[in-house]
């Protein structure tokens, strides 16, 4: 873990945008999002985790696609995987203790010359982030669908325990529906399906790294859509001011739906 932090505090790490400037860029351009957390790089690793059985296909597109994404694709990646001289080090941090374990292997599975995102802005309150922050976060966020139609692509059940919707202020919503685990196995599927639905709407992705991967496909097919992660379930908590800070809290926020 140490020899992280001392990279880290040299300077040596890949250039990433915070979350603010990755929400503006979002806001601000037609660009699409292709997202990488700890379950994108356990898979490119060969692991599985509880979304996503590893498949050597999945983890190959993967990995081309962080260090190569197509045209008008901006891929992020976890801010804190590497950027740790400007925070107090909490050796109980998730994130930290993946860079700690994996760090070397990470390293290599990006390009340190290109200008990547901030993979936190699909959780703001499930962050580091102050409750007022997190508000004003949201609400920036919405801009980027307001009033606009959206064809939200995600597990069956992802909305299934969800009292507050962070789209409702989209002009229409329209759904389809993949498997709330192991969605990589109905990707043909899944990717027909939203090609034929997605005209004159911007696809939004709640569907593990398999929405990485669509995210990238769909915008080679001159289709704007944003891999967004936990989004839906981050703002939920935060209307319900649900705990997200002890290991319970956070197996519960991330277990499949």
């Amino acid at each position: 873990m140490w020899w992280r932090i001392m990279r880290s505090r040299l300077g040596i790490e890949p250039k990433i945008k915070t979350t603010l400037e990755t929400l503006d860029m979002l806001v601000d351009t037609e660009n699409s999002l292709a997202r990488y957390g700890d379950g994108e790089f356990s898979l490119m690793m060969g692991m599985g985790i509880p979304f996503q059985d590893y498949d050597a296909n999945l983890a190959k597109r993967l990995r081309e696609i962080v260090k190569l994404p197509p045209a008008r694709v901006e891929v992020a990646i976890g801010r804190a995987f590497w950027c740790l001289r400007d925070k107090k080090v909490d050796l109980d941090n998730c994130s930290l203790r993946f860079a700690g374990r994996y760090g070397k292997q990470l390293d290599k599975m990006i390009d340190y010359k290109r200008q990547y995102w901030n993979a936190g802005v699909s959780q703001f309150y499930h962050g580091d982030f102050n409750i007022i922050v997190v508000g004003e976060m949201f609400e920036k966020a919405k801009l980027i669908w307001d009033k606009k139609d959206i064809l939200l692509v995600c597990g069956e059940r992802t909305f299934s325990r969800l009292d507050y919707n962070v789209f409702d202020n989209a002009k229409s919503i329209d759904y389809i529906y993949g498997p709330s685990k192991n969605a990589w196995s109905n990707y043909s599927d899944l990717l027909k399906k939203t090609k034929e639905r997605a005209l004159g709407r911007l696809v939004l992705i709640i569907l593990g790294p398999t929405a990485t991967v669509m995210a990238a496909d769909l915008a080679t097919c001159g289709i704007r859509a944003l891999d967004i992660g936990h989004i839906a379930k981050d703002y939920d908590f935060y209307k319900k001011r649900l705990p997200t800070k002890s290991l319970e809290d956070i197996v519960a926020f991330y277990s499949p739906d």
